[in-house]
């Protein structure tokens, strides 16, 4: 029996007890079961849900933070890194990114006044006289 069978086994036995213990007063009514049980029976499910999810977040977290502690590993992800090939730039690539990658020159003083008389007037504002 595979590993996949024998978890959906479980898991339909558990869902089958589950069923029976929440139905209990009308499948066993002369069955006398705590007040804890009733009480704990239907939030069981999504406690486990979330007893799960926080053992994987958790997992996965320190999986994170201890991943520096392998340097086997560490090596073995650098290598498709640094034995991959440069991409073939040509002079006339790269000059082209450095033109479009350089900031516009500030502007001058005088267009700074011309810009902000300009603006005054579109506001309706008189300037010069």
């Amino acid at each position: 029996m595979g590993r996949a069978v024998r978890a959906a086994a479980a898991a339909a036995a558990l869902l089958a007890a589950w069923i029976v213990a929440m139905l209990h007063a009308q499948l066993l009514p002369s069955v006398a079961v705590p007040l804890w049980a009733d009480l704990l029976l239907p939030v069981l499910p999504l406690w486990c849900l979330v007893a799960f999810g926080s053992y994987a977040l958790a997992s996965i977290g320190w999986a994170l933070l201890t991943f520096g502690d392998c340097p086997e590993a560490y090596i073995s992800l650098l290598k498709p890194l640094t034995h991959r090939n440069p991409i073939p730039f040509t002079n006339a690539s790269i000059a082209f990114l450095r033109v479009l990658l350089q900031p516009p020159p500030p502007p001058s003083p005088q267009q700074e006044i011309q810009d902000a008389k300009d603006d005054l007037r579109r506001r309706g504002v008189t300037v010069d006289g």
